[in-house]
């Protein structure tokens, strides 16, 4: 759906369904290649981090998660928006989400 929603919204006249089409299984393929990947590193990351116990290079890791999908997003022709939600998902599929609410909170 958020990959309909551009051509449904944005678009005026003839709509290319092979466009939408390709950025379907791109999005789908792709996408779902990137989050399986950064699933894994984050797990490794957030364990190296949190060993650490520095509550600004947690914060500073969850920024750059959120900074870097978008921007994975924005490469493969969706939207900041997926992007955003992707990296949502990704930070509350860790095992780390409870600290990571706590030290974002204050922000």
């Amino acid at each position: 759906l958020l990959v309909l929603m551009p051509f449904v919204i944005g678009q005026e006249g003839p709509t290319d369904y092979t466009a939408i089409g390709f950025l379907t299984a791109k999005a789908t393929i792709g996408f779902g290649i990137v989050m399986y990947l950064a699933s894994m590193v984050l797990r490794r990351w957030f364990e190296l981090i949190a060993k650490t116990q520095s509550t600004e290079t947690f914060v500073a890791l969850c920024l750059l998660v959120s900074v870097g999908i978008g921007e994975i997003a924005k490469g493969l022709g969706l939207t900041d928006t997926a992007g955003a939600f992707a990296a949502g998902v990704l930070l509350a599929n860790t095992n780390y989400r409870a600290q990571i609410q706590a030290d974002i909170l204050p922000f």
